[in-house]
């Protein structure tokens, strides 16, 4: 799959889109391909190195916090697969500007029929 990345600290010439595997799911994930994914400020600060305690020194680094997709694997949840939902990861790992995304059960939420996957992204 394809994911960005911040190679290292710095401006937008520091994103870079890489090849990676489609994550493993721990009990309470489940795994959501992309449709959308919105870079929020919290993206930028990290990418510009102001919340390096949080986040660390190494890079590489994912990017993207928001997002909304279709359910690929419910992992046993209350979901189903298929079933269009929208969420934001909480804590400094971003990876939701990927093509698939493993996520909280918790984290995520029915995406209303009235909404574009664009605008369910935005929601966060």
């Amino acid at each position: 799959m394809k994911i960005a990345i911040n190679e290292k600290f710095g401006g937008l010439e520091v994103i870079k889109l890489i090849n990676s595997q489609i994550p493993n799911l721990e009990s309470h994930e489940v795994l959501v391909k992309v449709k959308a994914a919105a870079l929020n400020p919290k993206d930028i600060l990290i990418r510009k190195r102001k919340f390096k305690r949080l986040t660390g020194n190494k890079m590489p680094q994912s990017i993207g916090f928001d997002f909304s997709g279709i359910i690929e694997n419910s992992n046993g949840s209350s979901f189903e697969n298929g079933e269009a939902v929208f969420g934001m990861i909480n804590g400094w790992k971003g990876r939701c500007c990927a093509e698939y995304v493993n996520v909280d059960k918790n984290e995520l939420y029915k995406m209303p029929k009235n909404i574009t996957f664009e605008e369910a992204a935005g929601i966060p």
